[in-house]
């Protein structure tokens, strides 16, 4: 049984879910707040994001350093590479993007956000897609 695998599908699945629903609904829906909403919607989207997301980022960060570890090839190499550029979008964009809107609505900022994220939707996309081939 490949129990490894198996956990590292736990954890990034369930971000592919949730990176196309911020991409397609939620930071789009950030447009049509109004001001008053908006800085109320941040501190909010901050508070109940983080917990969910948290976990399971650094679960499939273990993991995939686990795997790349323990059974090294290009299917664990890529899916490192793809964590790692996930972790690094997040840290050196779209965090400092959130900080930004979390003073108050800005459009530009919003168009930024959305588009800087299809670079970890793409990756976590394609994370699934290893993940799933990994469980072969």
């Amino acid at each position: 049984m490949k129990h490894l695998e198996l956990l590292q599908a736990a954890f990034t699945l369930p971000l592919v879910g949730l990176i196309w629903t911020i991409q397609l609904l939620h930071y789009p829906m950030f447009l049509r707040l109004d001001r008053e909403q908006f800085c109320a919607h941040c501190a909010w989207h901050a508070r109940t994001i983080t917990p969910l997301v948290g976990p399971l980022m650094l679960g499939e960060l273990i993991c995939s350093l686990l795997l790349l570890r323990h059974h090294p090839g290009l299917l664990s190499g890529t899916g490192a590479a793809l964590t790692l550029t996930i972790w690094l979008s997040t840290a050196c964009w779209q965090s400092p993007l959130h900080g930004r809107l979390a003073r108050g609505r800005d459009v530009q900022v919003i168009a930024q956000l959305i588009r800087s994220n299809w670079l970890r939707t793409v990756a976590w996309t394609l994370r699934g897609v290893i993940t799933l081939a990994l469980l072969r």
